[in-house]
C-alpha cells in the first residue's frame, strides 16, 4: 500500500466512526492499524468475530495501492467482497467459481480496477508458481 501523506490518528478514528459507527477499537485493532499505516508488516491471528476485517479494511480505505488478503474460506471472501463494494473496489480470487481465464484477467487489472483483493492460498500459490504446487485432498 502506498501512503503519500500522513494520516493523523484522529482522522483514522473519525473515518472508523463514520463507516462502522464505533467510538473506539477493540484490542488489538488499534495497534494493528497503526502498524499497517506505518508501513509495517503484520500477521494477525484473531478469533472469529474478533474484528480482523477492520484491521485491513480501514488502512486500505485510508491509503492508495493494493491490499492483498489471503483467506482459506471462499464463502467468507465472497461475503466480505459484497460488504465492501460500496466502500472499496474489491475482488475475490479463487478457482472455485471462476474459470482460470477470469482469474488471469483479474490479475492483469491489479492496480487499475481493484484496490482490495481476497485470495485463496491455493490460488496464490498457483499464481506465484504456476501449477507447481502440491494439491492435498
Amino acid at each position: 500500500m502506498n501512503h503519500p501523506e500522513t494520516t493523523s490518528w484522529s482522522q483514522v478514528c473519525a473515518k472508523f466512526k463514520k463507516i462502522w459507527g464505533y467510538d473506539d477499537f477493540r484490542a488489538p485493532q488499534g495497534e494493528i492499524i497503526r502498524s499497517l499505516l506505518s508501513q509495517q508488516d503484520a500477521l494477525v491471528v484473531m478469533p472469529t468475530g474478533g474484528g480482523k476485517s477492520i484491521c485491513f479494511q480501514l488502512p486500505a480505505l485510508l491509503q492508495t495501492g493494493l491490499t492483498l488478503v489471503v483467506s482459506p474460506l471462499v464463502a467468507l471472501m465472497e461475503n466480505q467482497v459484497q460488504e465492501l463494494r460500496d466502500r472499496l473496489p474489491s475482488c475475490p480470487l479463487h478457482s472455485e467459481y471462476r474459470p482460470k481465464s477470469v482469474t488471469q484477467q483479474t490479475l492483469q487489472q491489479l492496480d487499475d480496477k481493484y484496490q482490495d483483493y481476497f485470495i485463496h492460498p491455493k490460488t496464490l500459490l498457483s499464481t506465484l508458481y504456476g501449477n507447481a504446487y502440491v494439491s492435498r485432498s
